[in-house]
């Protein structure tokens, strides 16, 4: 996907996305590739290190989450987001 795209889906300046790559990149969360046939291109990897940071970040957002609505909902509260949770999905795969 061109970056240009890609910072459209994101909702970013295509000039914050180079940033964000960049900075991705030295943290070595990412690596770039140019493309075999086209040198315009570039092709981007997540690292082995950058997965597990995905898995951390994951792990927590569900432990803030789980603790939040046991905390704040009621059961039933709790209940009515699990059957709405995939229509808002929706909504978000449609943006």
């Amino acid at each position: 996907m061109p970056a240009v795209r890609l910072a459209e889906i994101m909702r970013l300046q295509p000039q914050s996305l180079t940033r964000l790559i960049a900075a991705l990149e030295e943290d070595g969360l990412i690596e770039r590739e140019r493309g075999a046939y086209d040198r315009r291109t570039i092709t981007l990897s997540i690292t082995r290190a950058g997965r597990m940071a995905v898995r951390r970040d994951l792990s927590a957002r569900k432990a803030w989450l789980s603790r939040a609505m046991a905390e704040t909902l009621t059961p039933e509260e709790q209940a009515l987001l699990a059957t709405a949770s995939p229509l808002m999905l929706r909504l978000a795969d449609a943006l």
